[in-house]
């Protein structure tokens, strides 16, 4: 759902030639890419897509996708430029230069709550994936180039 919300917009863009979903291409899931983003200027953008829809407030940055093998979370491993965080309970989205707010977080992260949330299989807890919960206001009042938008 979040990806249709995020192409959807794009769309809309003047700046914008096409939006190609890579979503099944499994050379693009390695490396953390929903949507490949063409632009009239003859560059492109790779996009990461994440979507909540809890209402709290903070973003769940995944640090590690998988503690038994230790696997690196999507926050930490996507070669996307830019990550869309939808809130589809709150009908809004963050564009998140990835660069930008990684290093923020790396340089801050021993501020941040981690949490686990678990994988289960025939009620047996399979795995964890591990992150933080990082205040959304905070990362928008101390990263200037992170962008909110209403749809």
């Amino acid at each position: 759902m979040g990806v249709d919300i995020v192409t959807n917009w794009l769309q809309h863009r003047k700046w914008v030639k096409s939006v190609t979903s890579k979503e099944g291409d499994k050379s693009y899931q390695e490396v953390g890419v929903d949507l490949v983003v063409d632009k009239k200027d003859s560059t492109y953008d790779w996009v990461e897509v994440k979507s909540d829809t809890w209402k709290t407030p903070n973003f769940f940055f995944e640090t590690v996708s998988n503690d038994k093998r230790g696997t690196p979370g999507c926050f930490m491993k996507t070669k996307a430029h830019y990550l869309y965080y939808v809130m589809l309970n709150l009908f809004e989205f963050y564009i998140l230069p990835v660069q930008q707010v990684r290093g923020w977080f790396l340089a801050n992260r021993s501020d941040f709550v981690e949490k686990k949330t678990s994988t289960t299989r025939r009620g047996q807890v399979v795995y964890n994936t591990i992150g933080a919960l990082v205040p959304r206001k905070r990362v928008v009042e101390e990263v200037p180039c992170v962008k909110l938008i209403l749809y």
